[in-house]
């Protein structure tokens, strides 16, 4: 991002046309920058496919072995077997990749994803922060008055050793 930045500081790609949206820009910006290195360019953009794919193979295994643990095993009365394991975590993530596919098309008619976002982290960060922090504030109190109601114990305690 820094250095797409020092690049297009002058000449934004956007007002000149060069790019129509913003997430054309990173394209853009690999295709001017590594054009002249035959095929590298290529390879840039398949790391990040592949970075991409990696990371949603790893969700949906994740996915597919809670949905195993958490709600198949602890109905089942006999242990699943290998293959019946091996069919309900290959349709899990079926349906799981299937439902993610038909959000795309939902979050497009939404509007702007990262405006969803900030929305849907705001409904529930506001709750759980006043929570925290009416929790925080309550033991803070409580740990203050606890160490008071100690020292003034063992400020009386010393009075009365000390008068003795």
């Amino acid at each position: 991002g820094l250095l797409m930045y020092a690049t297009y500081e002058h000449c934004d790609p956007l007002t000149t046309k060069l790019a129509k949206q913003k997430d054309q820009m990173l394209p853009l910006f690999v295709m001017q920058t590594l054009s002249e290195l035959p095929g590298l360019s290529g390879l840039f953009i398949a790391g990040v496919f592949s970075a991409a794919l990696s990371s949603l193979s790893t969700c949906l295994n994740s996915m597919s072995a809670v949905v195993l643990e958490d709600f198949v095993k602890p109905f089942r009365e006999k242990p699943l077997t290998e293959r019946m394991i091996n069919w309900v975590m290959r349709s899990t993530v079926v349906v799981i990749g299937i439902t993610s596919v038909c959000l795309v098309y939902v979050v497009e008619k939404a509007g702007t994803v990262l405006q969803l976002t900030m929305s849907l982290e705001a409904i529930t960060n506001g709750p759980l922060f006043g929570v925290q922090f009416i929790i925080y504030i309550y033991f803070v109190f409580i740990i203050v008055c606890d160490y008071l109601g100690v020292y003034s114990w063992s400020f009386s305690a010393m009075d009365k050793f000390c008068s003795e």
